[in-house]
């Protein structure tokens, strides 16, 4: 994703109903969230439990845990 957000940032990468995120902002909130998930001791290997309804955070949640080098583990919330 990175790749493709350094080349067309302005692109749409996720639609999710009326939720709209380019490239840009697709890599930079997964970034973010990959931050965040790495200083709570989140590392490659582990796994990481993600309970969401379908929606563009979801892609968001899941591209971060993949950034760390992570697996997820998709939990029904329901």
């Amino acid at each position: 994703i990175h790749e493709a957000a350094s080349r067309h940032p302005a692109r749409t990468a996720v639609v999710f109903g009326s939720a709209r995120l380019t490239y840009a902002e697709l890599d930079a909130r997964a970034g973010r969230l990959a931050s965040l998930l790495a200083s709570q001791g989140v590392a490659p290997g582990t796994f990481v439990g993600v309970a969401m309804e379908r929606s563009a955070e979801l892609v968001v949640a899941l591209l971060a845990v993949l950034k760390v080098g992570a697996a997820y583990v998709p939990i029904d919330p329901g």
